[in-house]
């Protein structure tokens, strides 16, 4: 996977997961100091100066909600959403944690404080009208992957 300019690139991963009985649901982070409507998003962020798209979103995970996923977990081509207005690509993998424990809401103590205020998991169905319009293709993603496991 190559390496991408740290300004004009960030990458994530929209982890998702279908637990008996509930609606599929994406875990989504709110950034601090934000009270807008539509700034929730996957955890993500900036390229470090020769980084991978993979290395990137790996770290930004773990950096943003202490989850650790193996770089084996990211196959493929990532997805890629473009903001026009900032010049700047999201890639970004979808990855399955239906069997991992995973707490609903996630304790402060975990979040990147300085960077992100909330983490939570979010049934698909309300996770649009939290999210920027431009991120609605990755949502469809998600709802896609879930039908097609099953």
């Amino acid at each position: 996977m190559r390496s991408v300019g740290r300004k004009k690139h960030t990458a994530g991963i929209a982890l998702y997961r279908k637990l008996p009985g509930r609606e599929a649901e994406i875990l989504l982070v709110h950034p601090t100091g934000t009270r807008a409507r539509g700034t929730w998003s996957i955890p993500k962020g900036h390229g470090e100066d020769d980084e991978s798209l993979r290395d990137t979103a790996v770290r930004e995970t773990a950096e943003e909600v202490s989850i650790g996923v193996p770089h084996s977990m990211l196959r493929g081509e990532p997805g890629r959403l473009y903001r026009r207005s900032k010049k700047r690509s999201l890639y970004y993998w979808l990855i399955d944690v239906s069997k991992w424990n995973l707490l609903d809401t996630f304790p402060l103590e975990q979040l990147q404080a300085t960077e992100i205020d909330q983490a939570k998991f979010v049934p698909l169905s309300k996770a649009g009208p939290m999210m920027t319009a431009k991120q609605i293709p990755m949502l469809m993603s998600v709802a896609l992957a879930v039908t097609m496991e099953g």
